[in-house]
């Protein structure tokens, strides 16, 4: 599949979202609704689409070629690893020598970060790890990228949507058992369903494309009647485990997926000045370093913006508009910070992905 810029715009939205979530106190009416799982959720829903996309993609290249499975997911793990690896462990690395200067712990579950396995961390102390905490996300993404190439590649392709409904299926089953558990979430499976939503359409892409637009239209009342379902009858009837929240999210997200797949090189395409907004691109390039500092230099940086610039800015500043020209300060120090980590870290490990082509 070729690249398809309006997906940066969802990216975009996405980590938004979770910024939204982070940076606005506790107490603002806008936590009634769960922006950051909103974002998460979606991101789960555009990696398993993306990633299952390139996983059928090469199969059938190796298999045309002659080339080996083995070699199809040693290109794949190699090319992850330099896209997710390099900034995160230098980050876990900055991190822990400067524990001095931080507020939260990094040693003590140090093991569990440079595993993969924060996530179980949280689950077990039923708490968030201050400004580590959104890192579980991380930990989910790299667990799926573990266990779905198998999939794909050792599976039959009359098989494979198969293997995905039942990932649906294990997701949903999870939401329910888990939804009264502290930290439930944490638990990988309680993501298969969004993942699994994103597969599947990229299996409908690859097997049934003829299907697309009756596959859109249906998604269309699917994700109209499921929010209407949740928000004014399973919800408010304490009835939620029912129709989990992250089902609702991803059907929505799959739907907008969709109407882009189809529509995005079309005159037929809707919103275009947000779609097709190069800012709102441009931050869903750079969305990975954004999500992964997004809560830790703003902490690092607190004290040099209050020293070095609030402290000069006009008092009225200084009081009924502190928050949001705070919030506007750690804007700009996140996204500067962010493409600088994108240009000059991120991109150079993203070019020796050329030497570990799938196939020929």
């Amino acid at each position: 599949m070729k690249y398809i810029k309006q997906l940066d715009t969802i990216r975009a939205f996405s980590v938004l979202l979770v910024v939204i979530t982070h940076w606005i106190p506790s107490t603002h009416p806008i936590h009634k609704i769960p922006l950051g799982y909103v974002g998460v959720t979606s991101f789960f829903v555009l990696s398993g689409f993306l990633i299952t996309n390139i996983l059928l993609n090469n199969k059938d290249s190796a298999e045309v070629q002659g080339i080996s499975k083995a070699s199809v997911l040693k290109s794949f793990y190699l090319r992850r690893s330099l896209r997710i690896f390099p900034i995160y462990y230098l980050t876990l690395a900055l991190l822990y020598a400067f524990q001095s200067h931080m507020v939260v712990d990094i040693r003590t579950p140090f093991v569990y970060f440079l595993t993969y396995t924060q996530n179980y961390y949280i689950f077990r102390i039923k708490e968030w790890p201050g400004l580590l905490g959104h890192l579980w996300t991380l930990a989910i993404e790299e667990q799926f990228y573990l266990l779905w190439p198998f999939v794909i590649m050792f599976i039959k392709a009359n098989k494979i949507i198969y293997a995905i409904i039942a990932f649906i299926a294990i997701g949903l089953i999870t939401h329910v058992v888990v939804h009264n558990v502290v930290m439930g979430v944490m638990i990988t499976s309680s993501s298969f369903d969004a993942f699994g939503i994103g597969a599947l359409l990229s299996w409908f892409i690859h097997f049934k494309p003829h299907l697309l637009r009756l596959l859109y239209k249906w998604v269309t009342w699917l994700a109209a009647l499921s929010v209407v379902l949740f928000f004014f009858v399973f919800y408010p009837l304490k009835f939620a485990n029912i129709l989990p929240t992250g089902f609702i999210i991803s059907i929505v997200a799959a739907w907008l997926m969709l109407y882009i797949y189809i529509n995005h090189d079309q005159d037929t395409l809707r919103f275009k000045f947000l779609l097709n907004n190069r800012y709102l691109i441009f931050i869903g390039k750079i969305s990975y370093g954004i999500y992964l500092y997004h809560n830790i230099l703003p902490a690092f940086f607190d004290n040099f913006i209050r020293i070095n610039i609030n402290s000069h800015l006009p008092e009225v500043l200084g009081t009924k508009y502190f928050g949001v020209f705070n919030i506007i300060e750690n804007l700009v120090l996140i996204l500067s910070l962010s493409w600088l980590s994108y240009s000059f870290i991120e991109k150079p490990f993203l070019k020796l992905k050329q030497r570990f082509k799938y196939v020929s």
